[in-house]
């Protein structure tokens, strides 16, 4: 192959995304990232234009975390943000506090047996289902979350007050007294 074929050869893998499908346990995962053998034998991988991303915000942030923009995943993040590139999901308005183990009443170990982490959120069953994956618009941009906890329902009267339809408690490592009104995606599992 010539240097001409090869830059050429380059230039379409950058227009053209190829899906790989990498089967893991129940689910599938796209990845939204073209690749090519070259012919030395090793691979290319070439980064998928931004034209070619979706236009909603929610699809969008989730295509990069699975091309690898934001590092690599944990294999709940994979679950999450593949639904979310799909499609999958509905948009609220949402109350959305912190806590922390500090706090009177707070465990470490949440509703579900884990271990509160920053993968832990905490929604009402009225709102989602354990192991359901909240994506949050938060004002530094996007954070995906799994419910692994639940919290007073005097939260979803609260959240309603300030003209919230939900309410998300996402777990924090100290303490914060922030709590504002978000979009928020429900992501069914």
């Amino acid at each position: 192959m010539t240097r001409t074929t090869s830059v050429r050869t380059m230039l379409i893998l950058s227009m053209v995304a190829v899906v790989v499908v990498v089967a893991a346990s129940e689910y599938q995962f796209r990845v939204y990232v073209p690749v090519a053998e070259l012919p030395d034998g090793s691979t290319l991988v070439v980064a998928i234009p931004a034209d070619l991303l979706p236009e909603d915000p929610w699809e969008r942030t989730a295509c990069k975390a699975l091309r690898g923009d934001y590092g690599l995943l944990a294999y709940w993040q994979q679950v999450g943000y593949q639904l979310i590139a799909d499609g999958e999901g509905r948009q609220h308005t949402a109350w959305v506090t912190y806590y922390w183990t500090g706090e009177l009443g707070v465990n470490r170990i949440c509703s579900t047996g884990y271990t509160v982490s920053n993968r832990v959120a905490a929604m009402r069953k009225e709102q989602a289902a354990p192991y359901d994956f909240v994506m949050v618009k938060l004002p530094g941009g996007y954070q995906l979350r799994q419910i692994l906890d639940t919290g007073s329902y005097r939260n979803l009267s609260r959240a309603r007050s300030r003209g919230a339809t939900h309410w998300v408690d996402l777990w924090v490592p100290q303490v914060t007294n922030r709590s504002y009104i978000a979009q928020v995606l429900v992501v069914k599992r």
